[in-house]
């Protein structure tokens, strides 16, 4: 009789350890009173006007509609990241999302760690993606939005000049930078025009560049200094460096600013006046859809999406307060580019 109590034991015990070990996508739904979304952040700043921000709005749409917790881990240097993923799992966090190309290793090593954790990565793929079976990865072809703001910009600067940086030299910041240098060598060559993109070149893949993602004085100078080379455009690729052109902008009583990820007209309304449009990167609905999914028991790691033109994905934002000063000559081009980009008619990379 002990000998079967035992033997029944060890197979509760076994079958317990087994579904623990199990990631959501094969698991029964759950409850949203317990339900728990956690964002483990790169750096301090939670609140960026961008990247961090959209996918936190997403957990926060989650928050009112599903009526889960969201929570945020903030890391002071990148020797956090690693402990705050794992503190996120310590604290049963059903989702765990990081933001970020550079969060790379350290998701990977974490998932591996904890099979029956999920998580999901902002703008970075594995190769393949299922390598990393409880894993859900989001990435963005940018670059297609940012050559619809770059032909913009190369059809509205009045000195000839437009200027973009970035906040390091990886490839979810120069795929925007791409983008814009294309789209105004396109424009160029639609128009027979000599616009100088000033910042960055496609083709050597060197440009200008911060260092950081959260040093507004830095921003602030390296706009100035691209003003001063008569840039009257500027496209910031660096969080919240970014605002430091819009200070520059402000100061100088001139120019424009094209922001990227979420729009600059709606994070930071008080400065619309200075936004021209925002290429962005359409993260919000990427992080709620993730936890439904995983509340559902849905949830598929080791899987891919990538935001485009097509599936809504990536987009220029409305020109708010610059709808009257764009020529309607100007917006139907870029409309149509949009339209043969979507298409397929239109390859962006032969223009660098």
């Amino acid at each position: 009789m002990k000998r079967v109590l035992l033997l029944a034991l060890a197979l509760v015990m076994g079958l317990s350890l087994s579904a623990r070990a199990t990631p959501s996508h094969f698991a029964t739904p759950v409850s949203a009173k317990s339900f728990k979304s956690c964002l483990v952040l790169s750096s301090t700043v939670l609140f960026d006007k961008s990247f961090a921000e959209a996918t936190w709005d997403g957990m926060l749409e989650a928050k009112k509609k599903l009526h889960v917790t969201p929570k945020y881990l903030t890391s002071q240097s990148a020797t956090d990241w690693a402990p705050n993923l794992e503190a996120a799992h310590t604290q049963g966090c059903d989702i765990i999302f990081a933001t970020g190309f550079t969060f790379a290793d350290v998701v990977k090593a974490a998932a591996k760690r904890h099979p029956g954790q999920d998580y999901a990565i902002v703008d970075y793929s594995y190769a393949p993606p299922s390598s990393v079976p409880n894993v859900r990865q989001m990435v963005y072809q940018t670059d297609q939005a940012a050559f619809l703001a770059g032909y913009l910009a190369a059809g509205m600067t009045k000195t000839g000049k437009i200027g973009t940086f970035g906040g390091q030299n990886i490839p979810t910041v120069t795929i925007f930078m791409d983008g814009f240098a294309e789209g105004a060598n396109y424009y160029n060559h639609v128009h027979g025009t000599h616009v100088q993109v000033l910042g960055w070149n496609p083709k050597t893949k060197t440009g200008l560049f911060t260092g950081d993602f959260t040093n507004e004085a830095k921003g602030q100078t390296t706009t100035q200094n691209l003003m001063g080379q008569g840039a009257d455009i500027i496209l910031p690729v660096a969080g919240s460096v970014g605002l430091g052109t819009v200070a520059a902008v402000r100061n100088a009583g001139k120019g424009s600013v094209i922001w990227v990820d979420s729009d600059g007209c709606r994070t930071d309304a008080k400065d619309c006046k200075y936004y021209l449009t925002t290429v962005e990167k359409i993260m919000t609905p990427g992080a709620f859809n993730t936890i439904k999914a995983v509340m559902k028991g849905k949830f598929k790691g080791g899987s891919l999406y990538t935001g485009t033109l097509k599936n809504g994905g990536v987009n220029i934002a409305p020109y708010h307060q610059f709808a009257s000063k764009v020529p309607t000559k100007l917006k139907a081009e870029v409309a149509g580019l949009r339209k043969s980009i979507i298409k397929g008619k239109l390859n962006i990379n032969k223009w660098k």
